[in-house]
């Protein structure tokens, strides 16, 4: 009985601080959210990077993107956009700004998919026209540039890009090996199995390398073709993503002149966050820890999926003909009683529309505080808990601004896209 009352005295106690911060946090956000949608003043600050993320696969997150790409080049505030790919396929979606090629993006888009198969989508081709036609309405010098810092995860853009930089000659014979390779309909280009594909470019680095004063006449850009060897090298061997993502940003940063030339980053959300959650650190986090750019310089929008559906899967019959695809909605979203983020009750209850988007470092922000893992902490049912590691830390260390997307489609294949 003795353990009973003290639970209540307890529970007594506790109950009005609990009530207190539930209204806190809803006050707040009432007075800092923004329906995306309308022509609100989007003030992120200035920064040098900006970031922007959600779970992959729901169609309503690439509308989003569209929508915070407008705002921020009406202002000039970028002039870079660092997408989730490796440097040749970057290098080829400009190619695309400029030829408007729908053959060209539609294979960029597929080849998209050996990284984030939810990705290679009809929406994220649509994206992609939707950034062409933002891009065309500005004079050259102001255009977006794409530039990809990822690692390779198919070798068909690397191989085409080779070839684009060096010119033919008989005095290369491996170099005709790629042409043959890649003028090949049924080439494997997958980097992660010994794919013929991966073995040719094998041979093609050894014998650049050892007989790089003989070939040196037939190169036309000599620090992007390094560039481009060195992440096919990385690609032969066991690949740790964070790392190379870190390397390949800081390699180029000079070229691109990225300390005073600001970006707009698209990747997945673990790769944006500012903070580490445990030990292991992220490519932003990385930035920071390495003072290549500080806290405060970058900023970060994290989406959050609720009464959504994401793409899952594409389905193939046994000759490898697209015939359907699958969807999710409890796991994928980050809205599921066996898997939610910690918090995004608050973000529902206050919502403006199906795109609501609320700034988190507004003054006297909960989310400042030490041990709030709001929107950060992913609990559920069967999850042991992990709001221990997150008793140092608050929501804004790991980023700035949520935006809930309410009844968002799940992403539909690329293959499903009639011609």
């Amino acid at each position: 009985m003795k353990g009973f009352l003290s639970l209540l005295i307890l529970i007594s106690i506790l109950l009005p601080y609990y009530v207190v911060a539930q209204t806190s946090t809803a006050s707040y956000l009432q007075k800092n959210r923004y329906d995306l949608h309308s022509d609100f003043q989007f003030e992120p600050g200035d920064f040098k990077l900006f970031g922007f993320a959600a779970y992959h696969g729901s169609q309503k997150t690439e509308e989003a993107e569209i929508i915070l790409l407008k705002k921020l080049l009406s202002k000039k505030s970028i002039q870079y956009y660092l997408p989730e790919v490796d440097f040749s396929m970057g290098y080829y979606f400009n190619e695309y700004f400029k030829s408007g090629d729908t053959l060209l993006l539609k294979s960029l888009v597929e080849e998209y998919g050996y990284r984030a198969p939810q990705e290679s989508s009809i929406s994220v081709y649509k994206k992609w026209q939707a950034i062409k036609s933002l891009n065309d309405a500005f004079p050259e010098e102001d255009k977006l540039q794409v530039v990809g810092v990822d690692c390779i995860v198919s070798n068909k853009y690397p191989i085409k890009l080779i070839l684009e930089l060096t010119t033919e000659s008989n005095e290369w014979p491996l170099r005709d090996s790629l042409l043959s390779l890649s003028l090949n309909p049924q080439t494997n280009y997958s980097s992660f199995s010994d794919s013929e594909s991966k073995e040719l470019l094998k041979k093609w680095v050894a014998d650049y390398e050892q007989h790089i004063d003989n070939y040196s006449g037939f190169i036309q850009d000599t620090f992007i073709l390094n560039h481009v060897i060195q992440d096919i090298k990385r690609s032969f061997g066991k690949l740790e993503r964070e790392p190379t993502i870190y390397e390949n940003y800081v390699k180029l940063m000079p070229k691109y002149d990225f300390k005073k030339r600001p970006q707009f980053v698209r990747m997945g959300m673990f790769h944006v966050l500012k903070k580490e959650e445990k030990t292991y650190p992220s490519f932003f986090t990385r930035l920071i820890n390495n003072n290549i750019h500080q806290h405060t310089e970058i900023v970060t929008v994290l989406g959050f999926l609720t009464k959504s559906t994401v793409l899952w899967n594409a389905k193939y019959d046994k000759n490898g003909k697209y015939r359907s695809y699958s969807i999710k909605r409890g796991y994928g979203i980050g809205d599921y009683w066996l898997e939610y983020f910690r918090g995004i009750k608050y973000l529902k209850k206050s919502k403006l529309s199906d795109l609501t988007l609320y700034k988190l470092t507004a003054e006297n922000s909960p989310y400042f505080q030490k041990g709030n893992s709001d929107l950060v902490e992913v609990k559920g049912f069967f999850r042991r808990s992990t709001h221990e590691q997150y008793l140092q830390k608050s929501t804004t260390d790991f980023f700035d601004w949520a935006l809930l997307i309410s009844n968002s489609k799940a992403n539909i294949p690329i293959e499903a896209m009639k011609p």
